[in-house]
């Protein structure tokens, strides 16, 4: 819901969850409001009163269509009804994590630079020897890459075949672009074990030249599925 309360603008983020009543307490005068916005109490009248203002519409926060997949919470923030797109998965949660794991660790971080920098940055593994130098990689990783694409390139994205290195250990498999959010990455290594390397991220708009990205990796205990189209 929007991040205001309509009885003197006080930020509702501000406030507490009372979990008893499963609703949002205002901090500066307690009102109360439900998950779909409407108002649910106003202390400082008596019931009658109360009565008639909270069924009116200025009483009421806007609040927006939200679900959670793979822990990640989603929020449709326009006004047209998500139903004009559901007859294609590719746009839910569900399908654009979809073949992804259930378990992930995340991290998450505001960066000063616009979606399509973060975008471009995150499908550009040369940058990583020199960028990420002791943290990802080192420097002496950096090698020629070889990116072949894979299948057609849509609105709704692509994936291509890459091989690198990185700390040392060269890796190969499949990096994807499901539009408009979801980087994905399923390798593996070239060693004895051939150890599985999964990275995800999740690249949101916030604000004219700042992006939110929430790093999503696999937990140990889960192996990846494979993307590559058929």
């Amino acid at each position: 819901m929007d991040d205001v309360c309509p009885h003197r603008l006080a930020p509702l983020s501000e406030g507490r969850i009372d979990r008893d009543k499963n609703v949002i307490q205002c901090s500066y005068h307690g009102w109360e409001f439900g998950s779909d916005g409407t108002c649910s109490c106003i202390p400082q009248v008596t019931s009658d009163v109360q009565e008639k203002a909270i069924k009116n519409t200025q009483s009421q926060v806007y609040s927006y269509p939200t679900a959670v997949e793979r822990n990640v919470l989603w929020v449709w923030p326009w006004l047209e009804d998500p139903l004009t797109v559901a007859g294609d998965e590719s746009v839910h949660p569900e399908g654009i994590m979809k073949d992804l794991p259930t378990s992930f660790a995340t991290y998450t971080r505001d960066v000063p630079y616009g979606w399509d920098s973060l975008v471009e940055n995150l499908i550009d593994p040369a940058h990583v020897p020199f960028a990420h130098h002791g943290m990802q990689g080192k420097r002496t990783d950096a090698i020629p890459i070889n990116m072949t694409m894979v299948g057609e390139t849509t609105e709704k994205g692509f994936q291509f075949e890459y091989a690198d290195r990185t700390m040392g250990m060269t890796r190969r498999g499949i990096g994807q672009f499901r539009a408009p959010y979801l980087v994905n990455y399923n390798a593996t290594f070239d060693t004895p074990d051939a150890r599985p390397f999964l990275l995800s991220a999740l690249c949101i708009p916030t604000q004219p030249g700042w992006s939110r990205v929430i790093v999503l990796t696999k937990r140990s205990d889960e192996k990846p599925k494979t993307l590559l189209a058929k």
